[in-house]
């Protein structure tokens, strides 16, 4: 879920939709989902927006790594982060 869902939202970043457009999608049923789904959004509209489809795909890519890897030293690797 995660890879798609990062990868849609930093895309939906650098195409220019609003911060606001994004939270209002995230479903309220489950709220430690919904939590999660925030702060992933939140985040990539920390990052910059890019104009190269070279930057934009690469700011997509380090983006979605970046919240696999947060997400696999939190839930998988435990609290040492898998060091």
């Amino acid at each position: 879920m995660h890879a798609k869902f990062d990868r849609v939202v930093m895309g939906a970043r650098q195409d220019g939709v609003s911060l606001s457009e994004n939270i209002s999608l995230v479903p309220s049923d489950d709220k430690e989902v919904a939590e999660m789904m925030r702060e992933i959004i939140l985040n990539a509209y920390e990052s910059p927006r890019y104009r190269t489809d070279e930057n934009i795909q690469r700011a997509i890519q380090d983006f979605e790594n970046e919240v696999y890897l947060d997400c696999y030293r939190t839930f998988v690797a435990g609290p040492d982060g898998g060091r």
